[in-house]
Parts: structure tokens; C-alpha cells; sequence
């Protein structure tokens, strides 16, 4: 009698150690699975919204004075988005300042500071870019040596260079930097201004850009550097 009830309280003990295992090994399974969806989303590139990262910069820049567009791949208007690709773009929103210009709405290049355009991909978002690489070899001169298509693209894009911008492609996202021959918006040089900008969109230390400066009727392919401590400002904003 003695023999079976110290054995009773011995099998209990048992079937607590082993559910209590049981829950520790579901918790570090699940954690597990965690950890490689979080992996996964990081190399996709799933867990960062590069329009986020423009937003937040034309509201620094233009502060209560922004003023968002959103545009169909197959707006006529502003011209300057003919240089996109259209297969695979889902949508492009611009941002502009409600005070400029006064009594109409924006229309043209340089009534706006930012185009952000969206594809359905990174591979659509890299044709679109390369194209536009591609076209940035040529310029008004070159012009009556092409034909179609392209000859629409370089046309549009040499006649946009001449205000100066810049171009950067970031997962599935082209953004167009509008630049002008006249100050930046927020004063100083139009290189911080760039460099404000990247900081918002790159997380590597180097970024491709292509750029153009005021009276150029081409861009040109440059790498621009990240300053680490505001990127990382940055990114807790958005995060």
C-alpha cells in the first residue's frame, strides 16, 4: 500500500516534466518559423516600404505645405512620366507644394519635387530603369538618328534634363528627384538636397543614381553614399 502511493505522486511529476517540455518545444518551433518568415520578408524585400521613405521626405521638405497627386499609368500629364515604362506600373503618386504655382493646378515638371512610381516588381521596376539608363545615352542631338518609341523617350527625357533631377530605382520603385536651375527648396546646395533624399531610400552605403545638373540634356549613372546616422533616423521614423 505504501509502495503505491509514493508511486503515484512519481508518475504525476513525470506527466508535468513532459507536458512542460512538450510547451518548450512548441515555443522554439514556433520561434524558429519566426525568425524564417522575418528572413524570408528581409530578402524579399517585404519588409520595407520605400513610399513610406518618400512620403516622409516631402513632408520634412515641404512641411504643412505638401500636397499629393496620384496618376494612372497611362496619364498624359506631367509629360516627364513618359519616360516610365508602363508594363507591370500599378500607380505614381507626386508631391508638390500647395503654394506653387499659384491659380492653377501642376502640371509640368517642375511644379512638383517628387514622383515615387510603383511596379508590381522588382524585375518590371529594373526593365523600366534600365530603359531609362539606356535612353540617357542620348541626347537632343542624337535625335534624328532614332526612330518610334525610343526617339519619344529620349525626346522627353533630354527636354526634363535640362531642369536637372535624378533617378533611383529601389526595389520596386522609381523615384524622380525634380531638380530646377534655381534654388533647392529648402535653400543650400542641390548636392545636400540629393544627398537628403538618399538618405531616406538607401540602406547600403552606395546607391546607383542617375543624375542630371541644370542646362545637361542627358543623366548621367553615378553612386551616391548614404550618411548612416540619418539613414538610421530615418528608418525608425518609418519603422
Amino acid at each position: 500500500m505504501k509502495v503505491r502511493k509514493n508511486i503515484l505522486p512519481i508518475i504525476i511529476l513525470l506527466l508535468i516534466s513532459c507536458n512542460g517540455e512538450k510547451k518548450k518545444e512548441i515555443k522554439s518551433n514556433s520561434e524558429i518559423k519566426t525568425e524564417s518568415v522575418t528572413e524570408a520578408k528581409v530578402k524579399l524585400g517585404l519588409d520595407k516600404d520605400y513610399s513610406k521613405s518618400t512620403k516622409l521626405f516631402a513632408e520634412e521638405i515641404l512641411k504643412q505645405n505638401v500636397r499629393v497627386h496620384t496618376f494612372s499609368p497611362n496619364s498624359n500629364k506631367p509629360y516627364h512620366l513618359k519616360i516610365l515604362k508602363t508594363e507591370g506600373l500599378k500607380t505614381i503618386t507626386a508631391y508638390s507644394n500647395k503654394i506653387y504655382p499659384k491659380n492653377r493646378e501642376p502640371s509640368h515638371y517642375e511644379h512638383f519635387v517628387l514622383f515615387a512610381a510603383t511596379y508590381n516588381s522588382n524585375e518590371t521596376a529594373k526593365s523600366s530603369y534600365d530603359t531609362i539608363k539606356s535612353d540617357s545615352n542620348y541626347g537632343w542631338t542624337d535625335l534624328k538618328n532614332l526612330n518610334g518609341e525610343v526617339k519619344e523617350r529620349v525626346r522627353t527625357l533630354s527636354t526634363y534634363a535640362k531642369y536637372g533631377g535624378m533617378i533611383v530605382r529601389k526595389e520596386n520603385h522609381i523615384f524622380s528627384l525634380v531638380k530646377t536651375c534655381g534654388e533647392t527648396p529648402i535653400g543650400g546646395k542641390w548636392t545636400d538636397y540629393e544627398n537628403k533624399f538618399i538618405d531616406y531610400i538607401a540602406e547600403e552605403e552606395s546607391i546607383e543614381v542617375l543624375n542630371a545638373d541644370c542646362g545637361k540634356d542627358r543623366y548621367q549613372v553615378e553612386r551616391k553614399n548614404a550618411s548612416t546616422q540619418q539613414n538610421l533616423r530615418a528608418n525608425r521614423t518609418i519603422n
